[in-house]
């Protein structure tokens, strides 16, 4: 009787090693989740600790599972959230602390993040470092807020720099990001990826910009942003023929890949860059430096490998050591010690550099004053304005002001110091020749005036004194007005005679009298 009331039936052991269900399933089961909302609630609920309330305030406001999340921004969750925070619970309110708003913000990012990148939703990766996450996310808005990644806008097309142009192009607008879809806009222009790539193979920025899908309502709005930049860019140039009457801005950069980088324009630049590299060579530092010859090398390199042709990383370096011949013995053994050592193109020339470096100091291409290359920039609107102390003309200013761009930089170049050192000095200078020739019609006009008074201060003079202040007085006013570099003053008596005899022999010969010194005679007229 014992053992038979000690024996349980085999469905009651069974139950009791079956282990209770955690609560968030439970409340799972009870509010009758389907398996995507049951993802984004046992992440709330079991890994962040929310409460059932709180999941469910969210699912009412239309964010109820990972997918839902998608593109719901940074500045937007914390506004809801904090709307919820301040309903009654009559209406639906409920309350989310600053912690809860932060870990649904890290949740969003997560998932706008792997979905803009074609990747699949890993939450164990979410779940490893959530902190990350969320410093990821603050981040990300502050970035988005700033925008001060942004590129300069491209110059205007130019077939000779077709390769750099196209590269400027793609850059700029990897710069700028799609309001549609929130990918940038260079996936607009995107090439077509070599067939079996590796997705996880290409870094971030790529498979953002090969995700999007190259058709629907946000890819036409964004087609149109492209195409007006082309048209702008290409406005006057022998491109816009090309791209005229289309309507897509992919379609347009197409179009200038057709014309301007097929198989014909690509064995044409290929040819040149082996004609470039056959003469390329690397002999005296003061006449080509050796920063412009490996700049140089490199460029042919990429050309090559532009159009399929690359060349191997050996062939690179002893096509680099076989073009330094510059005889300096020094530098010689420096290239048999690198030749011995690198086997990388890029640690040849860094090596290279530093003996360059050391072995010539001193020696820089050219001579006289050199132009610093931080005053030089690129045409605005085609108005140079590396310029800081040159006068600009009403036409040169009105081109400026034509669009946007050049009126900012037009501003800018106004309130730069250096702008404003020019013009003081410039301003100075015009100043003091101002005051002496002031100074000499004052003393000409007391010397008219008092013909026969004794001064101490000197105004009496003679008439031939007269004659001379008048003539430095016009000689000066017409050498200002016609920027002349040197003035001699006006010769009198028997020197003048004899340099007018001179000239007029000159002419007569039939020949032309160079010379940069302008001569004026006793009234200041140019001779």
């Amino acid at each position: 009787m014992q053992n038979q009331a000690n024996q349980q039936p085999p469905q009651a052991a069974a139950a009791a090693a079956v282990p209770p269900l955690p609560q968030w399933q439970i409340d799972a089961n009870n509010l009758g989740l389907d398996v995507e909302e049951r993802e984004l609630h046992r992440l709330l609920c079991d890994f962040h600790n929310f409460t059932r309330a709180q999941y469910v305030a969210l699912r009412e406001e239309g964010y109820g599972t990972l997918h839902e999340l998608r593109n719901w921004k940074h500045k937007d969750i914390r506004s809801l959230l904090k709307d919820l925070s301040n309903r009654p619970n009559t209406r639906g309110g409920q309350r989310f602390g600053d912690k809860r708003i932060r870990e649904v913000q890290a949740i969003a990012w997560f998932v706008n993040d792997a979905t803009s990148r074609g990747v699949p939703i890993n939450l164990a990766v979410y779940q490893h470092d959530p902190d990350v996450c969320m410093q990821n996310s603050a981040l990300a808005a502050d970035h988005v807020e700033q925008d001060t990644t942004k590129a300069g806008k491209p110059d205007k097309f130019e077939y000779a720099n077709w390769i750099t142009w196209e590269e400027s192009v793609e850059v700029y607008l990897e710069s700028v990001i799609s309001n549609a879809n929130g990918a940038p806009l260079s996936y607009v222009i995107r090439k077509d990826l070599p067939p079996n790539t590796n997705w996880n193979s290409l870094d971030k920025l790529q498979q953002r910009i090969y995700t999007p899908v190259l058709q629907g309502f946000a890819f036409n709005l964004d087609t149109k942003e492209v195409l007006t930049l082309m048209k702008e860019l290409c406005l006057g140039t022998d491109a816009e023929v090309w791209i005229k009457n289309i309507k897509c801005g992919r379609l347009a950069m197409i179009a200038l890949h057709k014309q301007c980088d097929g198989p014909d324009e690509a064995k044409k630049r290929t040819l040149e860059a082996e004609a470039k590299l056959k003469k390329l060579c690397y002999k005296y530092e003061h006449s080509f430096p050796f920063e412009k010859f490996i700049t140089r090398m490199e460029n042919c390199f990429k050309v090559f490998e532009r159009y399929n042709m690359p060349m191997y990383e050996q062939q690179k370096v002893e096509k680099l050591f076989d073009k330094c011949q510059n005889s300096h013995p020094e530098f010689k053994m420096e290239v048999a010690l690198c030749r011995s050592q690198q086997t990388t193109f890029i640690g040849a020339i860094t090596y290279l550099k530093v003996a360059v470096a050391r072995i010539f100091p001193d020696d820089k291409r050219g001579g006289g004053r050199q132009r610093q290359i931080a005053a030089v920039g690129k045409k605005i609107n085609g108005v140079d304005l590396s310029d800081f102390s040159k006068t600009y003309s009403a036409d040169e200013v009105r081109k400026l002001k034509s669009t946007k761009e050049g009126k900012d930089a037009w501003f800018a170049f106004l309130r730069d110091p250096r702008r404003k050192s020019k013009r003081k000095e410039y301003n100075k200078r015009k100043n003091s020749d101002q005051r002496k020739i002031q100074a000499l019609e004052k003393k000409l006009k007391a010397a008219e005036e008092s013909p026969n008074t004794n001064n101490d201060d000197g105004s009496n003079m003679d008439e031939s004194q007269q004659r001379m202040v008048a003539a430095t007085i016009t000689g000066v006013m017409n050498a200002s007005r016609q920027n002349a570099q040197q003035i001699q003053f006006p010769l009198n008596g028997r020197h003048a005679s004899i340099r007018s005899a001179q000239r007029s022999a000159a002419g007569s010969d039939g020949g032309s009298v160079v010379s940069g010194v302008t001569q004026f005679d006793h009234l200041g007229n140019p001779l």
